[in-house]
C-alpha cells in the first residue's frame, strides 16, 4: 500500500517493480514520489482526453527518439507536392529500410509496423487504429497516385516483416489491416 501526501487517505496498490522504478525515477528528478506520479497521471490523463491513446504515444516517442539518435539515412519535410514528382519504387524502398532499420531496436514487431504507419500516415491523414486494422481518412487520398505511393511504402514494409499486410485502397480512404 502506498500512501498519499493528502489529508484523504485512500488505499493504493501497486507492483513493487514499478514502484521502485518511480522512487528511483523520483529521486533522479529531485522530487517526491508521489509528486512524481501525481505529474506522470496528470499528464496521462491530459494525453487521453485530447484523443490521444498513452500506448501509441509512447511508441511513437520510443520510435521517433530512435530513429533521431541512429537513423543515418535522409528524413526531410518537404512540400507536398513532391510525392508528385517521385517514383513509386523509390518509396517501396523507402518502406523496406526504414522497417527494417527501426526493427534493430524493438522485438515488438506489430507495435514497430504500426507506430511506423501511424507517424507517416498522420501527417496526411485522420489515422484510426483498432484491432488489427489501422484506417486513414484524408481529402489528399482521392489523389490515386498518392494513394499509389502510400501502398508502394507498405509493401515495401510487407517484404521485410513476417506479417500478413492487406492493404485496401477507397476513395479518401487506406486501410491496412496487419494478420
Amino acid at each position: 500500500m502506498i500512501n498519499d501526501e493528502s489529508s484523504e487517505r485512500q488505499p493504493c496498490f501497486m507492483r513493487k517493480d514499478i514502484y521502485e522504478e518511480l522512487k528511483n525515477l523520483a529521486s533522479a528528478n529531485g522530487i517526491s514520489i508521489y509528486k512524481y506520479t501525481n505529474e506522470l497521471l496528470e499528464a496521462s490523463i491530459e494525453l487521453e482526453k485530447n484523443g490521444i491513446k498513452l500506448s501509441m504515444a509512447r511508441d511513437q516517442i520510443l520510435l521517433l527518439t530512435k530513429m533521431m539518435e541512429n537513423y543515418k539515412g535522409l528524413l526531410i519535410l518537404a512540400p507536398f507536392s513532391t510525392y508528385k514528382f517521385s517514383d513509386k519504387t523509390e518509396w517501396k524502398k523507402f518502406g523496406k529500410e526504414i522497417i527494417a532499420y527501426l526493427l534493430q531496436f524493438s522485438t515488438d514487431k506489430y507495435s514497430t509496423i504500426i507506430s511506423t504507419l501511424f507517424m507517416f500516415l498522420s501527417f496526411i491523414a485522420d489515422v484510426n487504429i483498432s484491432s488489427n486494422i489501422l484506417e486513414a481518412r484524408s481529402p489528399l487520398f482521392a489523389d490515386e497516385k498518392l494513394q499509389d505511393i502510400i501502398v508502394e511504402m507498405i509493401n515495401g514494409i510487407r517484404e521485410i516483416v513476417d506479417f500478413n499486410i492487406k492493404v485496401e485502397k477507397q476513395y479518401g480512404i487506406i486501410k491496412v489491416n496487419l494478420e
